[in-house]
């Protein structure tokens, strides 16, 4: 094919590469010249991501389920992390929280906060860790 003729339409059923031709403008940044990308690829790639959201949503509710039903009672534990919720958000989130609760060094940071059951003989208490760059803290 010469890249001074206009493409026969024949060309283009057949999936042959269209070059633009030297008469005219510069060539387009974003238009790229070349054969597509296979669209089998494209639909393995969009399966695996909802595959991978799927197992997050997944290990969510699961670890969500656990934490409920861990405690004595499914809407005590409910109310409980509720609580919690709305005491780190009025506090500004619990990095705020752990420093009101904590001795802390000027510069240490909070790195992360987990919920926790402590078993005790009349049964799981909850609580919550708190994962600082200095130590871990219960509370």
């Amino acid at each position: 094919m010469n890249p001074h003729q206009p493409p026969h339409s024949s060309d283009h059923a057949r999936g042959t590469t269209v070059l633009p031709s030297s008469h005219h403008s510069p060539p387009n940044p974003y238009i790229q010249y070349g054969p597509p990308h296979p669209l089998s690829n494209s639909i393995n790639d969009v399966r695996r991501k909802l595959d991978s959201w799927s197992n997050k949503a997944e290990t969510t509710a699961t670890n969500i389920w656990t934490n409920l039903t861990t405690g004595q009672s499914v809407t005590g534990s409910a109310w409980g992390k509720m609580n919690l919720m709305a005491k780190a958000l009025n506090d500004g989130g619990f990095e705020s929280l752990y420093k009101r609760n904590f001795a802390t060094y000027p510069n240490e940071k909070l790195k992360r906060t987990f919920a926790c059951y402590l078993s005790t003989s009349t049964g799981p208490v909850a609580g919550t860790l708190y994962l600082s760059d200095c130590s871990p803290r219960l509370l």
